[in-house]
């Protein structure tokens, strides 16, 4: 009766890591560049288009916004103002 339970626990275990491994799959992220030292809105058109094609690539047939979009500076000019900026957003696929 011990080791059958041992076998139930170990199977819901594996099934469990199975979809969260999915679940971190189905995660995407759409990122934009740009230049100037003024930051830009994500182009959340081309953002959504973006993340479609990526989710249909994967299986899935939606793509679905996850929080907030991410404002990063890749490069500095001579006097600390940011001049290369990438825009992120992430997304989440899945099916309807």
């Amino acid at each position: 009766m011990k080791s059958f339970l041992s076998i139930v626990v170990i199977a819901f275990s594996l099934t469990a890591v199975a979809e969260a491994k999915l679940a971190n799959e189905s995660v995407i992220t759409v990122k934009q560049f740009y230049t100037g030292t003024e930051q830009q809105p994500l182009d959340r058109e081309k953002a959504e288009l973006q993340a479609m094609d990526m989710c249909h690539a994967r299986g899935f047939s939606v793509a679905e916004k996850l929080g907030e979009e991410k404002q990063f500076c890749d490069r500095y000019t001579g006097w600390y103002e940011c001049f290369y900026h990438r825009v992120e957003q992430q997304y989440q696929c899945h099916d309807e």
